[in-house]
């Protein structure tokens, strides 16, 4: 395998996930993640593209918040707190303080420049 011309490719993928960005953020979520996961299963290096994006923004999906939702223990204010202004969508993510926060477009720009330059880093090192 070509690890130089995979992650060639990683990059232009997320390019042009990055300039069709909508508003849909559950079809944002998953064509990155789908890329950052298949270069991973490729490349096994140690770049860890889907696991450095989920430390940099918590996304949090329909699963997980049944979970967390259940975790607030009845409690109708820690649940307020929880929810606060989210809308009803099928991703979100966790703020500083463990609450849910609205996924907007700018968290997908920033995990897929993050990934890109980690990317180009690795590409710049081996040339």
């Amino acid at each position: 395998m070509n690890l130089e011309k995979l992650r060639k490719e990683a990059i232009k993928a997320l390019k042009d996930v990055k300039e069709e960005l909508n508003w849909d953020m559950e079809e944002n979520y998953c064509n990155m993640i789908n890329i950052m996961i298949d270069y991973d299963n490729q490349a096994q290096d140690d770049l860890y593209l889907y696991d450095t994006t989920r430390e940099r923004v918590e996304f949090i999906d329909e699963e997980l918040l049944d979970y967390l939702i259940r975790d607030c223990d009845n409690d109708l204010g820690r649940l307020r707190c929880f929810i606060g202004d989210t809308y009803s969508a099928n991703i979100y993510k966790l703020d500083g303080y463990g609450n849910l926060e609205n996924v907007n477009k700018e968290d997908f720009e920033y995990c897929i420049d993050e990934a890109i330059n980690d990317l180009q880093e690795v590409l710049n090192e081996n040339n």
